[in-house]
């Protein structure tokens, strides 16, 4: 079969998209574009939200550009129910999904701005550069092919999205400013036009920072800026600070610092991942504490087991053991292990 052939295959098989038939390729083909997220969710939307949860919950891959259509095409249909309960669901729907959407929405302002501008261009009396029209027009066959037959960023739409900024907790905003590139944020705010305060009221300095403005002195993302070897435990006793951010410290880590780490983590999953880093009787402590209170652990199930067996290695290792001291902390952590081992083992057999 050559190239051609293959485009015909593609094109037909796009055409024949039924959400009656087989909903499984609105969220697995990127080419399925957002007009046909749009009519498949005014034909059956029930189907098509059962598909695409169905999908998620067997960890099945859906790509940026489905999930970015589901909420393009919800809040083109004015379905702002759908589209807000599709981002309570903060691991399928991320900022970068909301950016993609917001972006599809936006692409026909932006469309007839490139064009005012090619208008201009030629109108003028000074001969536009061919690599400058020629970059508009390359934008504007990109918003052609983005674009949507209806739908835009509405007032409605920018409120709804302001109400969802507001319900990012104050870690979020934090995790974001220490780990995420701010150009997302702000793309969706020159689109979006969020108040700092009234619409980031955790962190009213967040938005700002995306745009250059140094995050207050006392905040922590301020204070992580200045993380040395010498003072990571210090900022450790008054920040909750996510193990991302100081895995780079791990070797200068005391142990009452890696027993606060394993409290405040969210995630045990986190804290497990990361177990011979953090590793010490307390640590031994605090997840087997987290997992008969009931903490369900997401690791997949082969991580699970490697995590196991790491446990039971460290657990058996003499000079893990030995390099305690005493017999009586050796004692100590050798319990602390075990117990942790075994609660391990419970949540792999069940």
């Amino acid at each position: 079969m050559d190239v051609n052939d293959q485009q015909t295959v593609s094109v037909n098989f796009l055409a024949d998209l039924d959400i009656n038939a087989d909903p499984k390729p609105f969220f697995m083909n990127p080419n399925v574009t957002l007009d046909q997220h749009i009519q498949a969710q005014t034909t059956n939307l029930p189907r098509y939200v059962a598909a695409l949860f169905t999908l998620n919950e067997n960890s099945v891959e859906i790509g940026q550009k489905a999930k970015a259509c589901v909420l393009a095409a919800a809040w083109s249909r004015h379905d702002h129910t759908l589209a807000n309960n599709l981002l309570r669901h903060r691991r399928l729907f991320t900022l970068t999904e909301v950016l993609r959407a917001v972006m599809m929405l936006d692409a026909g302002r932006q469309l007839r701005a490139y064009e005012k501008q090619i208008k201009r261009l030629e109108l003028s009396k000074t001969k536009p550069k061919v690599t400058t029209l020629g970059k508009i027009k390359n934008h504007i066959d990109n918003l052609n092919r983005l674009k949507a037959s209806s739908g835009s960023v509405s007032g409605a739409v920018a409120r709804h999205i302001q109400h969802w900024t507001r319900t990012l907790t104050r870690q979020e905003h934090e995790y974001f400013a220490l780990h995420m590139p701010t150009e997302p944020w702000k793309k969706l705010a020159n689109i979006i036009h969020f108040n700092p305060s009234r619409d980031f009221p955790g962190l009213p300095w967040f938005l700002p920072s995306c745009f250059g403005t140094p995050a207050l002195e006392e905040t922590m993302v301020a204070r992580c800026q200045t993380l040395t070897n010498e003072n990571v435990n210090d900022i450790i006793k008054e920040f909750k600070i996510p193990y991302s951010h100081l895995k780079q410290f791990k070797d200068h880590l005391h142990d009452r610092s890696k027993a606060k780490i394993a409290a405040y983590e969210e995630k045990l999953d986190t804290i497990l991942w990361y177990y011979e880093d953090l590793q010490c009787p307390d640590v031994d402590d605090i997840i087997s504490e987290r997992l008969e209170n009931g903490e369900e652990i997401n690791l997949p199930y082969g991580k699970l087991m490697e995590r196991l067996l790491i446990l039971r290695k460290l657990r058996d290792t003499p000079s893990e053991i030995a390099a305690v001291g005493n017999v009586q902390d050796q004692n100590l952590v050798q319990s602390s292990k075990n117990k942790c081992y075994s609660y391990l083992l419970s949540v792999a057999e069940s």
